[in-house]
């Protein structure tokens, strides 16, 4: 089968064609579950001959989310997924007819949501303790299982909280929480997850990074993989958020700070940036980045008293000769210099041939600086800018370590 798919208009059909599919599908599991139940490979080779047959070019990931969605469905409806035997017995059948066959994971995962959505715990946990330390979002997940399970073991243990030391599952939820930040697993493909599922998972996770936060505050991992999640979610709110209180908490951060300056740039916060350089300033009394940072704020404000002001503070830091020509040339051809920018760049090649590839891509990116489309000119500068700091960041980092 080919895995490049459709797209545009025609893809747009064959995902119609699917959702509507897949709701027939839905409807006669609600009204059919026993029967399913009794003989789930023959149902599970019919919805597979169905698929086949009606979309033969359809693509491997949309194929394989239909028959997760259609698993998740028939073990939600099942008055037998409680049932280990029955639950491997779907299991197997979903993975034997998955085109991609690494998809126990995601099953389980999103049955063990699916529990503790509806506050079988210890049920989640026995689906979701496996995959803790392999992706930051369930290692979450599951502290927080153990957190859930605080008021029980409460009840049960009472002299336990008596002292000040914490009972049993709060020290499962911390150690857990410390164990993850030691580890730092990233976060997995949650795309699997839509609608409300993604929502709750998405507001729990939030609830416990506060309180891994409020609980381990010296561990910054929390902060920094509740920034990436904040970037995926593609929540501005949270990002902002969580730079905050890490611009705050964490004041000589670089990290956070690069992250920080970078979010006001995105924002079109010139003020905020201008101060997040200031910052970086005053806790890196003799970092060279928060001189870049503050030049390359100069190019984007075009305000040549703030290029010369941070120039002035590069050189006392030691910024190499050959970057401060590059950011002379860069400075002449974004003020709209093309002829003094272009010689500063005939000199750069002539002292340092190590320069000669960027001076030549630099300068063909500039000759649209000069067009008389803006959005060329937007462009070009973003890709201009782009290529200096891959270059400028990377020597200015080495140095400052």
């Amino acid at each position: 089968m080919s895995d490049s798919g459709d797209t545009g208009a025609a893809g747009a059909v064959i995902s119609g064609r699917l959702g509507s599919i897949k709701k027939e599908y839905f409807q006669y599991i609600h009204e059919n579950i026993e029967k399913i139940d009794s003989n789930i490979p023959v149902f599970y080779a019919q919805v597979f001959s169905a698929i086949e047959s009606k979309f033969p070019d359809i693509r491997d990931e949309d194929h394989d989310r239909f028959f997760d969605d259609i698993t998740y469905q028939i073990l939600r409806k099942s008055k037998k997924n409680s049932d280990p035997a029955y639950f491997e017995k779907v299991i197997q059948q979903a993975l034997r007819f998955r085109r991609k066959k690494a998809g126990r994971r995601t099953i389980e995962t999103f049955l063990g949501i699916n529990k503790l959505r509806n506050n079988q715990i210890k049920e989640a946990l026995t689906l979701l303790e496996k995959y803790a330390l392999k992706d930051a979002v369930i290692g979450v997940l599951v502290a927080y299982c153990y957190y859930r399970l605080i008021e029980e073991d409460r009840r049960t243990n009472p002299d336990a909280y008596n002292g000040p030391r914490p009972g049993e599952m709060e020290l499962r939820s911390r150690q857990l929480l410390l164990e993850l930040s030691r580890i730092q697993p990233k976060i997995g493909d949650h795309s699997f997850l839509r609608g409300e599922d993604a929502e709750w998972v998405n507001q729990i996770f939030w609830f416990m990074i506060h309180q891994a936060h409020t609980w381990l505050p010296s561990h910054r991992w929390f902060l920094r993989i509740a920034l990436e999640k904040a970037k995926k979610e593609g929540s501005i709110q949270k990002r902002d958020e969580v730079l905050k209180i890490s611009a705050e908490v964490y004041s000589d951060d670089l990290f956070f700070l690069r992250e920080l300056f970078s979010f006001y740039l995105q924002n079109h916060d010139g003020q905020g940036a201008a101060s997040t350089v200031l910052q970086m300033m005053q806790q890196h009394p003799k970092a060279l980045e928060p001189a870049y940072y503050g030049i390359k704020l100069s190019f984007l404000s075009g305000k040549k008293d703030m290029y010369y002001r941070f120039r002035k503070l590069a050189i006392v830091r030691g910024m190499p000769e050959y970057l401060l020509g590059l950011f002379d040339a860069s400075q002449a051809l974004l003020s709209g210099n093309r002829a003094e920018g272009l010689l500063s760049f005939k000199d750069l090649k002539m002292k340092y041939d190590s320069l000669e590839y960027l001076v030549s891509l630099l300068s063909y990116v500039a000759e649209d600086f000069f067009s008389d489309d803006e959005k060329v000119v937007r462009s070009a500068r973003k890709v201009y800018l782009n290529a200096l700091d891959g270059y400028c960041l990377g020597i200015i980092r080495r140095k400052d370590a």
